[in-house]
Formats: structure tokens, sequence, C-alpha cells
């Protein structure tokens, strides 16, 4: 339900911000050194709504891929739709209120699909 909620482009982006910021506060239990994420590398986030896959977020070299098992690029669309874009914004801003260094450039990354080549969705 949550993660329908923040990819619906029917509520406002600030709403769905919210909701994001909110969830990733609760899932470190208020670790003020994670709340930073400072010191981390790789993020990860599941995404499943009738397709499981990851997108897996690179702060130190800036890159937003997903992590799937799917090969047909057609199916890949209809999957993913912008939800890998929208999770980049939506974490680049929370990277934002946080002054994390990777914020900005992560704002500027196109999402990809991490496989043997890459698959761009948009």
């Amino acid at each position: 339900m949550i993660r329908q909620f923040i990819y619906d482009k029917k509520h406002p982006f600030i709403e769905r911000y919210d909701k994001f910021e909110s969830n990733i506060k609760d899932a470190i239990k208020k670790d003020k050194e994670l709340l930073t994420f400072e010191k981390v590398q790789l993020v990860f986030f599941s995404s499943s709504k009738n397709h499981f896959y990851l997108t897996c977020i690179n702060l130190e070299e800036p890159s937003v891929d997903a992590i799937d098992n799917m090969n047909s690029v057609a199916m890949l669309k209809r999957a993913y739709r912008d939800a890998p874009e929208e999770l980049k914004l939506l974490f680049s801003r929370y990277l934002m209120t946080v002054n994390n260094k990777s914020a900005l450039s992560l704002e500027g990354v196109e999402p990809d699909r991490a496989s043997g080549s890459k698959t761009r969705w948009n």
C-alpha cells in the first residue's frame, strides 16, 4: 500500500515525499549516523506490484539500476513504468534534506537495468 502511494502521481509530490521520508526514518530506527547515508555506498529498495525486482542506488558512483531477471524490453517498460525514476527523485530529495554529498549528482542520473547489457526503459 505504501509503495503504491509513493509512486501514485494522483497525490502531490510533497505528500509522496513525506510518506517516503517517514518510511526511511522508520526503517532506520532514528540512528542519526545512518539517517544521513554518509557512510553508505549502496541502497537497495524492493518493488513488487505485479513483478518483483530490486532498485539499487549507488551513492559513491551515482547510479540507479533495476536488478531483475526479466528479459523482454517491452515487458520491462510495463513492469517498471517510471517507478525507478520516481524513487530516484524521492531519495535524492531526502538526501538533500540531510545534506548528503551525493544528492545533487544522483538527481542527474538516468536509471538503467543491471544486466550484461544496459537496457533503458524510459
